[in-house]
């Protein structure tokens, strides 16, 4: 654990103990009785009050409809003291005219943060000996074990069914999910113990089929905007199904499954640092989730921090051995680092674990390709193409390796299947002009480059390579614009500074064309090697272009 972690649970920790503490200094002047309240309501009063208020009825007398409720529920319970039927009424999910108070301010606190996990919680603390004390209720004998014994019930059962707080503090929102585990860890206090009933397990159903129904509904939003092309659509679809993964979240705060579906929708969503922080939120919930880590680990992936992200598919596959979907992608991890032994040792073992895994199949190949072993990777493809026709991936990676290859039009080929598996398939497009480009046919190299920037305007390599088309095409102005675009996205790409510069020389602009090959000159650039591979030496170039260049310039190109 790093020093900055350390620090900051330490600060956590410290505001729990403040909190507590204000509990216990607020308490000491007199016997208090205490209420946990999810949000900071504008009055405290019983559910009864809540339901009439709610229909307009209040002006009717809560007490006036309680005595009538007690008149029915009298033909279903044995129950034969007021008071005790009421409390029947209250376990079963009733309304009444009782408000529900601890003696143990440690459980009022739990009540406060469960629930409204947005919201700020409050803990009162209500003198019993006060304004309240005829409407005090306690039970004298609670059976071993009930709720009312569980949870040190005392209850309020006020006249007109509200009461003012004597006191009060604040739970803050952002402390609510650290309290709860605290309380757990040091007290023993959490959800299973609280509703130690099957009534308590029945009212927890009901929240479980809305956070499932939640998630189901986050789940389709999801797949829908995998499946769309149009960004904005896309991007929709993806907005929705975070909504429905929030109020999964909101309905069960420890549901730890919930945070790894939302941190997945804010993944699609290019939002990175609030998919990180919902799988950290799964982990501190449920540190054995193997897939809280695997996802966690795609993110730092997508985000090039591979040792990250190497870490966390490590503790997934510790966690979850024999899932072929983690070696799988420990495997692109460690292609990612060039570790190509250990990438295939990865990308093979998923394919024990799950026969006919077209995925590492593919990914096996890409690195039997980055390894110049082409007909190992072309073998793979097939097999993945074998066991899955549909599957774009594995045409595009056989289509790379016979470019490498040599043979182009197999190559063209293959791109040409993987775009109409994946017409939105950038890189196929992308490998496609390069391949092009390779044939000599610069418009059709053009007109692919083009449509992998439409499809993803902020990568620099299909403008790169458009601007070098352009510039063999003497179409300097269009290929200036390429690497002006390359150097906003990537200022730190030397070659494009170089290639410009020489754009600038055919054009006579001197002074443009000295800057940028002097800032790729001192960015590592051997521009005398560049200029000689592409023209010769500086009697060719300016015998081509019919230019003179000044002196300065063919000093530093000689």
């Amino acid at each position: 654990m790093n020093t900055t972690t350390q620090e900051n649970r330490q600060t956590v920790l410290n505001r729990i103990l403040a909190i507590i503490h204000d509990i216990k200094e607020k308490s000491l002047d007199s016997d208090y009785i205490y209420r946990g309240e999810a949000e900071n309501y504008e009055q405290v009063s019983s559910t009864l009050y809540r339901k009439l208020d709610s229909v307009g009825l209040s002006h009717l007398g809560v007490e006036y409809i309680q005595k009538s409720e007690l008149l029915h529920a009298k033909e279903y319970t044995d129950e034969t003291e007021e008071f005790e039927i009421l409390i029947e009424i209250q376990h079963f999910g009733g309304k009444t005219n009782l408000i529900d108070f601890t003696t143990d301010y440690l459980i009022a606190l739990f009540f406060a943060c469960k629930g409204s996990p947005f919201k700020d919680g409050r803990v009162i603390l209500q003198n019993k000996n006060g304004v309240v004390k005829d409407w005090v209720k306690e039970l004298p004998n609670p059976h071993q074990g009930s709720r009312p014994d569980i949870q040190k019930s005392v209850f309020i059962r006020p006249p007109d069914g509200t009461i003012e707080p004597d006191k009060k503090v604040v739970i803050p929102k952002s402390l609510k999910r650290h309290l709860l585990k605290y309380l757990e860890k040091e007290y023993k206090i959490f959800t299973q113990k609280i509703y130690h009933d099957l009534i308590g397990f029945i009212g927890g159903q009901d929240i479980r089929w809305d956070v499932y129904a939640a998630l189901g509904k986050g789940v389709a939003c999801q797949k829908i905007g995998d499946e769309v092309d149009n960004s904005e659509e896309k991007d929709k679809h993806y907005q929705e199904a975070i909504e429905h993964f929030n109020k999964a979240t909101q309905l069960m705060p420890e549901f730890a499954e919930a945070y790894i579906d939302l941190g997945f929708a804010y993944f699609s969503k290019g939002n990175l640092e609030i998919a990180i922080e919902n799988y950290n939120k799964a982990i501190e919930l449920d540190s054995q989730l193997a897939r809280a880590y695997n996802y966690r680990g795609n993110v730092y992936q997508a985000r090039n921090e591979i040792d990250r992200a190497i870490r966390d598919h490590n503790k997934a596959i510790e966690l979850s051995p024999s899932d072929a979907i983690f070696y799988n992608n420990r495997g692109i991890g460690y292609g990612e680092k060039e570790e190509h032994d250990l990438a295939i040792k990865d990308f093979t073992k998923a394919i024990e674990l799950k026969q006919g895994f077209a995925l590492s199949y593919n990914n096996r190949g890409a690195v039997y390709r980055s390894k110049g072993e082409y007909d190992l990777a072309i073998e793979d493809c097939n097999k993945a193409i074998k066991l899955k026709p549909d599957y774009a991936e594995p045409y595009n990676n056989r289509g790379s390796a016979y470019r490498n290859k040599g043979e182009i039009d197999h190559a063209i080929e293959d791109y040409d299947i993987a775009i109409k598996l994946k017409h939105n398939f950038v890189e196929a497009y992308y490998n496609l002009g390069i391949a092009y480009c390779e044939r000599g046919d610069f418009d059709r190299a053009i007109e692919n480059y083009s449509k992998a920037i439409d499809l993803s305007p902020k990568l620099v390599h299909p403008y790169y390579n458009r601007g070098n088309v352009y510039l063999e095409k003497r179409d300097y102005g269009r290929a200036i614009a390429d690497y002006d675009k390359v150097i906003d996205l990537d200022p730190k790409l030397a070659l494009a500074y170089c290639n410009r510069g020489g754009a600038w020389l055919h054009l006579k602009e001197w002074d443009k064309a000295r800057s940028d090959l002097i800032i790729a000159k001192n960015m590592g650039v051997d521009i005398v090697e560049v200029f000689r591979y592409l023209y010769r030496d500086i009697s060719t170039f300016e015998r081509q272009n019919g230019v003179k260049l000044p002196k300065d310039i063919v000093a530093m190109l000689t």
